[in-house]
């Protein structure tokens, strides 16, 4: 046995947890430091909302005056129909990235975007009720609570590619599609379709900068859908919008599809506009039907009927018929990102990740044989730099690839929805498998759930909840490998127009699906953490001897036992008067940051020639590294005093 044992390290989640002694409850209760700081996180989360209508009105108030160079533009244009994209067109995204970013960065407002300023002044002037002031005033000296929170927001700002960023946002995902709106409206405006938009402008024209719609589509306009009331005003005129007295106003989509109807051959029909991704954080707003966080069964059931009904309502039917047809679009202009998207379908569709990948393979390098006097480890790495450098790879391309190795059609794979049917494994499309788990769950979507009810103990129903919801997020990744990388210049927009106005509901299945997760394997018992201050923002931040005053905190030992002594805002001061040292007594631990050994001699009690001889025979807690510099803390034992006095006579 002992060949099989202590061959691997072993990881272990310790939990700890802080007893109070002495008189410490009846003093934090008597104080009611717990009830203040449960408030304030609650709070806390209505701030952050605040913060983030801050962020969004701020961009919008930038982003409103800014005018993309126009040099940049028209080459970002130009490039972008170019089949391949080379370093040139990813240089002008840089410097367009770069642009919005300076631009936001450049604000006087940006300076204190992350500071206390923008809780103490700047949120004060930008918020006009009395009720979200006062919120703002438990904050008042503890703006450190937000720092974490600051730090994700200002990511937003960066000029990197990164998804999470507002430059990104303009420039890789909603510019792309404006482009090829701009292809799409050109033959939509030579149509029938055209007589309505007389009736659109009006009915939009209070939104409106412009004299027609056609000027929407021009390459300069792309400067006035940089906000998210502008994106909205776009994306309204694309697919229409619902007044308040419920009367709907049809956009260009809608009279695209009548036409469509009305069209017998196939290739007469029209590709539909693609709507706009909204701006950074307006994208995070909630669904109507989708709380920020479930608190009961109930919340949990309605929420997951909603979405039910948007994908049935506006999905099922529509997808099923985009991809049984796919193959009567143009595969060589419907494409799978070059990414873990083209495992995952070879996964999927062979049972093998590696099967799509090797054909390309197999085809690059029938393609481009091996030079004289080219070594294979030169010829590979060749190789293999060609077969990532395409972002996207088509349909088409990949049938080809296969074609010389399997007897296997991509399009075939979309065209079954995700249905197996071999010797060894038989399951259903992927919405069939939906409608029987949907039916399975029906009644109880439909029947009011009991408030008092607790469904995270409810086994069954969980159960079913996770079979449906498990069901939508296959039919998300099943999907999205369709969406390329987006930048594709030749693209069929009859598909991907249709595509995109799938994906929206299909995609929203993930914040519902998380949530849902959280909810049901919350354990009965749990009780939501809250961040404990003791009515001092800087408690506990580090434990250096100069720092203990303003921390109000100190580390304390007896009999080989470890404490933690924490001090009222008030009496921090108590360190700096002599304390005594006879008796039944606490150690007090001096913590103690030194980047040279020389510096902390006459911290010692005892001079010595060599610190590392002293601590040898030393039983004081000490951290030391080679070369006698300290790169971690030292531990010192230097004061002692009577920590049930303290506690007594400083309320402590």
């Amino acid at each position: 046995m002992k060949q099989f044992t202590n061959l691997y390290q072993l990881s272990k989640t310790l939990r700890f947890e802080l007893q109070p002694i002495g008189k410490t409850l009846e003093n934090i209760n008597a104080n009611g430091f717990l009830t203040n700081d449960a408030h304030r996180a609650e709070s806390y989360k209505k701030v952050k909302k605040l913060i983030d209508d801050y962020h969004k009105d701020f961009m919008e108030s930038v982003l409103s005056k800014l005018k993309l160079n126009a040099e940049h533009l028209q080459s970002y244009y130009d490039l972008y129909s170019q089949t391949t994209k080379d370093k040139q067109f990813k240089d002008v995204q840089d410097k367009m990235r770069k642009a919005i970013a300076g631009a936001l960065k450049g604000d006087d407002r940006y300076k204190t975007i992350d500071k206390k300023e923008l809780i103490r002044q700047d949120m004060k002037k930008f918020l006009n009720n009395d009720a979200d002031k006062a919120l703002l005033d438990e904050f008042y000296e503890f703006t450190t609570y937000f720092t974490g929170f600051h730090e994700n927001r200002k990511n937003m700002y960066s000029d990197e590619a990164k998804s999470t960023a507002i430059a990104y946002r303009l420039i890789h995902d909603n510019l792309p599609k404006f482009i090829d709106n701009m292809a799409v409206f050109e033959k939509i405006a030579n149509t029938s379709v055209a007589d309505n938009f007389t009736a659109i402008y009006k009915a939009f024209e209070e939104c409106l900068n412009v004299n027609s719609i056609n000027e929407m589509f021009a390459l300069d306009y792309y400067n006035m859908v940089l906000t998210q009331s502008q994106i909205e005003v776009y994306n309204s005129i694309i697919g229409g919008r619902t007044l308040e007295d419920g009367t709907k106003i049809q956009g260009i989509n809608e009279y695209v599809n009548l036409y469509n109807q009305q069209q017998a051959n196939k290739k007469d029909r029209l590709p539909k506009l693609k709507p706009l991704f909204k701006q950074i954080l307006s994208d995070r707003v909630q669904l109507s039907w989708l709380q920020e966080e479930f608190n009961t069964g109930a919340d949990v059931l309605n929420a997951v009927k909603e979405y039910c009904a948007s994908y049935f309502d506006d999905v099922e039917e529509s997808v099923k018929v985009l991809l049984t047809a796919i193959s009567d679009y143009d595969l060589s202009k419907i494409y799978i990102t070059n990414d873990l998207a083209i495992t995952d379908v070879s996964q999927r569709m062979f049972g093998e990740w590696s099967i799509i990948p090797n054909a390309i393979e197999y085809r690059l390098r029938n393609d481009n044989p091996k030079r004289a006097r080219e070594s294979e480890e030169k010829y590979s790495e060749r190789i293999s730099k060609m077969k990532k450098q395409p972002k996207s790879f088509s349909l088409a391309y990949i049938n080809d690839c296969l074609s010389e190795l399997q007897d296997a059609n991509i399009a075939d794979y979309y065209a079954t929805l995700g249905a197996i049917n071999t010797e060894s494994k038989q399951e259903p499309s992927i919405p069939t498998s939906i409608r029987v788990h949907y039916n399975a769950l029906k009644s109880i979507l439909n029947t009011d759930y009991p408030q008092e009810r607790n469904l995270s103990q409810d086994k069954l129903t969980v159960m079913q909840l996770k079979e449906l919801l498990d069901d939508f997020k296959a039919l998300q990744r099943f999907i999205k490998p369709l969406l390329g990388n987006g930048d594709e210049a030749d693209k069929d927009e009859k598909f991907y127009g249709e595509l995109m106005q799938l994906w929206e509901v299909i995609d929203s299945i993930t914040p519902l699906y998380n949530k849902v997760r959280n909810y049901s394997t919350r354990k009965a018992f749990s009780v939501e953490k809250i961040k404990v201050n003791f009515e001092n923002a800087q408690l506990l931040d580090g434990w250096d001897e100069n720092k203990e005053s303003t921390n109000a905190s100190i580390i304390l030992r007896k009999d080989g036992m470890y404490y933690l002594g924490i001090m009222k805002k008030e009496h921090r001061s108590v360190l700096n008067q002599p304390m005594p040292s006879e008796g039944d007594c606490f150690d007090k631990v001096v913590y103690k940051f030194f980047k040279d050994i020389t510096t902390m001699v006459p911290k010692c009690t005892t001079q010595m020639k060599s610190v590392k001889e002293h601590f040898a025979d030393s039983n004081e807690d000490y951290t030391l590294f080679d070369n006698d510099k300290f790169l971690t803390p030292v531990l010192i034992t230097k004061e002692i005093f009577d920590l049930n006095t303290l506690l007594s006579t400083k309320n402590c």
